[in-house]
C-alpha cells in the first residue's frame, strides 16, 4: 500500500455511509457504496432510527462543575500527585534522557503492566518499566501503534502497514495486515483493539490475531475513540452523528448517545458532480473536507468502568455511565485543546484519567489528570498518562512511574 492508497480509503469513507468488511476488493465495493449513499442520504433515516430502537435512549442531564484544589478550579503542580499513590514516595523515577547522550525520552504510551514506552528520532522504540527507570532499546522500530498491555507490546514499523505484536521469548507476529497507524491501539480487560485503514475497529486477545467487531447496526460502527472492557465507544460524527457503546465481544449494541457535549459534527462533505443527471455516466464524487473544519472538530476522549471523560471546546467534561450525569471544567489557559495540538492523547487507569497535548509534536506540552472518584483536577508540565493501578508523570529528572491507591 502507499499514502496515496490510504488517502484514497478515506476520502471515500468521509460520510461514513456504509460498511464494507474488509476484503481484497473492499475499496473498489466502497466507492460504488458511497455515491449511491449520496443520492439515497435522506431514505436513511428511518433505517437509523430501526437500527437504535435498542438502544438506551441519554438521560437529559445538569452540568456541574468539576472541583478542583480548593473548589476553583484545577489544581497546580504535580507534587498533589503522591498523596493518590499507594505508597507516597515510592515508584520508580523513569529518566528523561536516551543512554549515552541520545536526546530526550519522551514517553507514548504506558501499559496496565507499568512497562513505558517511547520512540526516539530514528523510530527506535525504548522502554522502561517499574524495575528499572532507564530506558532501554527494545531492538524494533516504529512508526505508530505503540501499546502496552500483560506483558506485550504493539507497533506498526516504518513502511509497514502491519501491526505487530511482541512478547517475552516468543517470535513478533502480525495481528492483521493493514492497520492504521495513526490511530490508537487501546487496551483492557486482557483485550486489545485497533483500526484498519478504513478505520473499522478490530479486537483481540494478547498477540491472538484479531478480528473485526461484530456489527448489529445497519451502517458503520464508527471509529474508536475510548474502550473499557467490555465496552467499545466508536464515534460516527459525519451522518448519524452519534456515539456507540458496543460489547466488544458480541457486538450487542448497549447504548447509543448524540454527540457529547462540545463536540462538533461534521457537516456534509463537497460534492463534485460529473456527467448528465440522470444518465448511466452521472456521478456524486465526494470531496475531501477543508483541514481548518477537520481541526475545529478534533476531540479526545477515554473511559474507565466509573466515567466517559473528554475534552473539547476548551473543557474537560465527564459522564456517569451509571447515572448519566455530566460535570466539566475549564482548561486551564496554558492547555493545547485537540483544534490546536500536533500531539494530544487521552489515557484512563482504573481511577485516573489523563488528557496530555502539546503544541509541537516533538514538545513536552502539558497535562492535566482527573481523579474519577472525588472529581478532582491536577495540572502537571508535560505529558502524563494512565493505565491500570499506573500513572506516569513528570517529575525532577524526567518522570514518575507509581501505583495509584485502591
Amino acid at each position: 500500500m502507499t499514502d496515496a492508497f490510504e488517502d484514497k480509503i478515506r476520502l471515500a469513507l468521509s460520510t461514513r455511509a456504509e460498511t464494507v468488511r474488509p476484503h481484497h476488493h473492499a475499496y473498489s465495493d466502497n466507492r460504488r457504496m458511497i455515491r449511491r449513499a449520496h443520492v439515497r442520504r435522506r431514505m436513511l433515516v428511518p433505517a437509523v432510527a430501526v437500527a437504535t430502537t435498542g438502544a438506551v435512549a441519554a438521560p437529559f442531564v445538569l452540568i456541574d462543575d468539576l472541583p478542583g484544589t480548593g473548589g476553583n478550579g484545577p489544581a497546580s503542580g504535580a507534587a498533589e500527585l503522591e498523596a493518590l499513590m499507594a505508597s507516597p514516595g515510592a515508584g520508580t523515577t523513569v529518566s528523561g534522557r536516551l543512554p549515552g547522550g541520545g536526546g530526550p525520552f519522551l514517553p507514548e504510551a504506558l501499559g496496565n503492566d507499568g512497562r513505558v514506552l517511547g520512540r526516539s528520532s530514528d523510530s527506535t522504540v525504548w522502554g522502561a518499566g517499574p524495575s528499572d527507570g532507564a530506558p532501554r532499546s527494545l531492538g524494533v522500530r516504529a512508526r505508530g501503534g505503540l501499546s502496552a498491555a500483560d506483558g506485550t507490546m504493539t507497533w506498526v514499523e516504518p513502511g509497514s502497514w502491519d501491526l505487530k505484536c511482541g512478547e517475552p521469548g516468543k517470535p513478533a507476529r502480525s495481528l492483521f495486515q493493514s492497520s492504521e497507524p495513526s490511530l490508537p491501539v487501546l487496551n483492557s480487560g486482557g483485550r486489545r483493539v485497533w483500526s484498519d485503514v478504513m478505520h473499522q475497529p478490530l479486537s483481540g486477545k494478547g498477540c491472538d490475531p484479531g478480528r473485526s467487531v461484530p456489527n448489529r447496526t445497519k451502517g458503520t460502527l464508527g471509529q474508536i475513540i475510548a474502550f473499557s472492557h467490555p465496552s467499545l465507544f466508536l464515534v460516527e460524527p459525519r451522518t448519524e452523528r452519534v456515539v456507540r457503546e458496543v460489547d466488544v465481544t458480541t457486538g450487542r449494541l448497549i447504548r447509543t448517545r448524540p454527540l457529547p457535549t462540545g463536540v462538533k459534527p461534521y457537516p456534509e462533505p463537497p460534492v463534485q458532480k460529473s456527467g448528465s443527471p440522470g444518465g448511466p455516466d452521472f456521478r456524486l464524487e465526494p470531496q475531501p473536507i477543508d483541514p481548518k473544519v477537520e481541526r475545529e472538530r478534533r476531540w479526545s476522549a477515554a473511559a474507565n468502568q466509573r466515567v466517559f471523560a473528554w475534552v473539547a471546546d476548551r473543557k474537560l467534561r465527564t459522564r456517569d455511565r451509571r447515572t448519566g450525569k455530566e460535570t466539566s471544567v475549564a482548561l486551564p489557559s496554558s492547555m493545547v485543546t485537540p483544534s490546536k495540538a500536533a500531539r494530544w492523547e487521552m489515557t484512563a487507569g482504573r481511577h485516573l484519567i489523563a488528557y496530555s497535548a502539546a503544541g509541537k509534536r516533538d514538545g513536552a506540552g502539558s497535562s492535566v489528570v482527573l481523579d474519577t472518584r472525588t472529581k478532582r483536577i491536577y495540572t502537571v508540565p508535560g505529558p502524563a498518562y494512565a493505565a491500570g493501578d499506573w500513572l506516569l508523570w513528570p517529575a525532577k529528572g524526567g518522570y514518575r512511574l507509581a501505583e495509584v491507591k485502591g
